[in-house]
């Protein structure tokens, strides 16, 4: 008869987290988290190159894209005057010899941080789900790069779509009369909530299948999906909580963000595989993997590569995925053509989901700090 503690170690999310051990999880997190961070400063560069070269002549708008920048954050980032406080100062930021240097260095440091980041939750993902290690060839890289392309093109998109949504919904709350009511407000900024809740946990399946392939069905990558996408949201609104603590010295505030930024990545980084092997015991109970139990041990099998695979046929009782080629009481191994093409896929929609979520997130902030300081 089992102890209680057995069974309690015998339950989902214990076996979740006994598998995010054993692959390693923390290992792996600490590599997307690097690679992450790296692309923060990259990403930025990039924004403020495009954005400075499309409103050189318009230096009221330039102002209020930095009015804009701050109130997001909650402090004072970037000062607009030479008096004013902040890590950088306005006029720096667009001059002409600025925008040409920053530009060509950030792109070549994004497309290189971009690549690395995407290798490394890759990777990391097929760990937590005991699958072998790939090794991107010119297809992957490739994927990766059209990938990168589509996410800058739906930046660049979504930016004059968030101004124009805004201006929107203003329209229609002043024409219903409920312009600057704080019912509406409230109402706007719960559906705010709901909407980067659900952007969120798209992403997170978006990602996962870009990095198994047709290992798992979607269905099953739905509900780990919605709880990591929750997870996420939470340290997303404790984000702006540490950057206000610091928010009277310039010096603090750029150690703030730098070492903020980079613990906020692994706790995102370890969430992310921790629901991966949440949705790698929910396939396994479904029968679409070996059940890993409390007290087994995950191997990861070595890097190999994947043997030439005939039209073999597709096993329904166990394990509802392709056998053929796979050594008897493993978990087969795909080719990388397949997974390519998924990944080609589902990384556009990953880009596209990427930014709503953060157009939304930043609508629903602006918001809520409104109600706050009505209240």
């Amino acid at each position: 008869m089992r102890s209680g503690a057995d069974r309690l170690r015998g339950t989902r999310v214990l076996r979740a987290w006994d598998r995010y051990r054993a692959a390693r999880g923390e290992v792996f997190a600490g590599g997307m988290a690097y690679h992450a961070f790296l692309l923060v400063l990259p990403a930025l560069v990039i924004g403020f190159t495009v954005l400075g070269h499309l409103l050189t002549g318009d230096p009221e708008l330039r102002r209020r894209l930095v009015e804009n920048v701050n109130a997001t954050t909650g402090v004072e980032l970037i000062g607009i005057g030479q008096g004013d406080r902040g890590v950088v100062v306005l006029d720096e930021l667009f001059t002409a010899a600025t925008l040409r240097a920053t530009g060509v260095l950030g792109g070549v440091l994004f497309v290189l941080a971009a690549l690395g980041w995407l290798n490394a939750t890759r990777e990391g993902v097929r760990a937590v789900f005991d699958r072998p290690p790939l090794r991107p060839g010119p297809v992957t890289r490739l994927a990766d790069l059209l990938v990168l392309a589509t996410l800058g093109l739906v930046l660049l998109s979504a930016a004059v779509a968030e101004v124009v949504l805004t201006s929107a919904t203003d329209w229609a709350l002043t024409g219903l009369g409920l312009g600057g009511s704080t019912t509406a407000e409230a109402v706007l900024t719960s559906t705010g909530v709901l909407v980067v809740l659900a952007v969120d946990s798209a992403v997170l399946v978006a990602l996962f299948r870009v990095a198994l392939g047709r290992l798992v069905p979607v269905r099953e990558l739905v509900v780990p999906g919605v709880i990591g996408g929750a997870g996420l949201g939470v340290f997303k609104a404790l984000g702006g909580v540490v950057l206000s603590t610091t928010a009277g010295s310039p010096v603090a505030l750029a150690l703030a963000v730098s070492i903020g930024v980079l613990v906020w990545m692994n706790l995102t980084s370890r969430i992310l595989l921790l629901v991966a092997a949440l949705a790698a015991e929910t396939a396994a109970d479904h029968g679409y993997l070996p059940l890993l139990g409390p007290w087994d041990v995950l191997e990861l099998p070595e890097p190999r590569t994947a043997p030439r695979r005939g039209r073999g046929e597709v096993r329904r009782a166990t394990a509802p995925i392709e056998t053929a080629g796979a050594a008897p009481g493993s978990v087969p191994a795909f080719g990388t053509r397949s997974e390519d093409r998924v990944a080609l896929a589902a990384g556009a929609t990953l880009g596209v989901a990427a930014v709503l979520g953060l157009g939304t997130l930043h609508r629903a902030a602006t918001r809520m700090r409104g109600l706050l300081r009505r209240a």
